[in-house]
C-alpha cells in the first residue's frame, strides 16, 4: 500500500483555491525555481499535509517549505507558526521557511539553501 505522507483530501478544494492566488514570493519561487524540478526532485504546490495546507512540498523527500509574509511577525500569527511546524515535524517533515523577501530579492541564494538540503537528504 502506497504511503499517503498525510494527505487531506477534505482540504482539497483549498488547497486548489490558494493554488490561483499565490503570493508574488510564492509564485516567484514556484516559476522560478520548484515547477522546473531544478532540484531533482518534485515539489508539488499548496498541498494539504495532515490538517494543514502547505505552501510547498517534497513528498520523496518530506520536505516543506514555507513562504512567510510580514503577518508572520505579529505574535499570535508566529506562536500558530510554531505550533503548525511542530506538527509537521511529528509527521516526519522537514519545515524550512523563508521570508517574502528573502524569496523576492535573493532567488538565488533560496536555491542554493533548497539545493543543499535536497543533496543532503537524497
Amino acid at each position: 500500500m502506497k504511503e499517503n505522507n498525510s494527505y487531506n483530501k477534505r482540504l482539497k478544494p483549498v488547497a486548489y483555491k490558494l493554488r490561483s492566488s499565490m503570493t508574488k514570493a510564492e509564485a516567484c519561487l514556484w516559476k522560478y525555481g520548484l515547477k522546473s524540478k531544478k532540484l531533482g526532485v518534485i515539489f508539488r504546490r499548496q498541498r494539504p499535509v495532515g490538517r494543514y495546507i502547505v505552501d510547498f512540498v517534497c513528498l520523496e523527500l518530506k520536505i516543506i517549505i514555507e513562504v512567510d509574509g510580514e503577518s508572520h511577525n505579529h505574535p499570535e500569527i508566529y506562536d500558530n507558526d510554531i505550533i503548525r511546524q511542530k506538527y509537521l515535524e511529528n509527521l516526519g517533515f522537514m519545515v524550512i521557511r523563508f521570508t517574502d523577501e528573502e524569496v523576492l530579492k535573493s532567488i538565488n541564494g533560496v536555491m542554493i539553501i533548497l539545493e543543499d538540503i535536497v543533496r543532503d537528504r537524497l
